[in-house]
């Protein structure tokens, strides 16, 4: 399995124009944000769907769901780059 050709597991520096919040986007992954989250002490960050990345990689690069999801893992949410990286959401459901 070859990954996709792009950087899909780097993150870009975006600074804010009013407040200089510093957020980090997922190259190649635009598609999956689906809003913007903070928490005490921490300035916004972009906040991305598991699930749109997860299925991205798998439809695009033909990855198996365990292969997205170790890619995933490895590369994109365990790439810390500092203050400003994004928040993964895994979608909740109560069964």
């Amino acid at each position: 399995m070859q990954p996709h050709q792009d950087q899909i597991h780097a993150t870009t520096r975006i600074e804010s124009g009013e407040n200089e919040d510093v957020k980090m986007q997922v190259d190649g992954h635009g598609d999956a944000i689906i809003g913007m989250g903070n928490s005490f002490g921490r300035g916004n960050v972009l906040i991305y769907s598991v699930d749109k990345i997860l299925k991205k990689l798998m439809k695009r690069d033909g990855m198996t769901e365990e292969e997205a999801m170790e890619f995933f893992s490895f590369n994109i949410a365990g790439s810390y780059n500092g203050p400003g990286m994004p928040i993964f959401l895994f979608e909740y459901h109560d069964e």
